[in-house]
């Protein structure tokens, strides 16, 4: 078989891509801290140039509503989603007794993902805080419930990250840790920049595991468009 007649390869190379990602993660919040400082900006000649600092605040608000922020978190989560999509494939084919706990953690992660753009869980809060009447205190009962539904997740997930190799079961962990911590924070638009880093970060390590994941247990699959 000459040159022209190999089949493609694509080669999984998790460092390179953690490098990638990262970066991008790191410049995203530079221009984000940047948003944040712009009204310190404010001598302008032109009403033209008030109006570019106030379109870009916007779309680096990481507390604001869908915007270039925001999007870069959906892509790194569908980026998660996907690749949990493909372990529970082979999971799957191969008959592993966890394959149900890959399958939801796809479905979660892609649920986030959703929620980030479609905001449903403010919706939610802000329908049942008008409903109920609770005010103040239904933000702290929703804390509350936020809590209380991680620790039923580690407790679901148990014997599932026993299973995990030590590298793999710390990654995954430190990755919801993160996630949460920062969705957390930003509710209450605490540090709106520490909780950028770390949801960013916490979907980049969790594409980075992923990756060295199926690099170490799966050396070689294939895809076939065949039925």
């Amino acid at each position: 078989m000459n040159k022209l007649e190999k089949e493609p390869t694509l080669i999984i190379q998790p460092r390179k891509a953690l490098y990638i990602l990262g970066g991008i993660g790191i410049v995203m919040v530079i221009l984000s801290l940047i948003g944040q400082y712009a009204d310190l900006l404010q001598r302008f000649h032109f009403p033209f140039q008030a109006d570019i600092i106030q379109d870009y605040t916007l779309e680096f608000d990481f507390n604001g509503k869908p915007n270039i922020a925001i999007y870069y978190l959906i892509l790194l989560l569908d980026v998660a989603s996907f690749l949990l999509f493909i372990i529970s494939y082979l999971k799957n084919a191969s008959g592993d007794k966890f394959k149900f706990q890959w399958f939801a953690m796809a479905w979660i992660v892609l649920a986030l993902s959703m929620d980030n753009l479609a905001v449903i869980h403010k919706k939610i809060r802000e329908y049942f805080q008008d409903w109920t009447g609770m005010g103040a205190w239904f933000e702290y009962n929703c804390l509350i419930v936020g809590i209380v539904t991680l620790v039923v997740l580690v407790i679901l997930f148990l014997r599932f990250g026993q299973h995990l190799d030590a590298k793999y079961r710390i990654f995954f962990f430190a990755s919801a840790i993160m996630y949460f911590g920062g969705a957390m924070g930003k509710e209450y638009s605490l540090f709106i920049t520490l909780d950028q880093i770390l949801q960013y970060g916490a979907a980049t390590l969790l594409i980075y595991s992923l990756l060295l994941y199926i690099k170490s247990k799966y050396s070689f699959f294939s895809v076939s468009t065949k039925d």
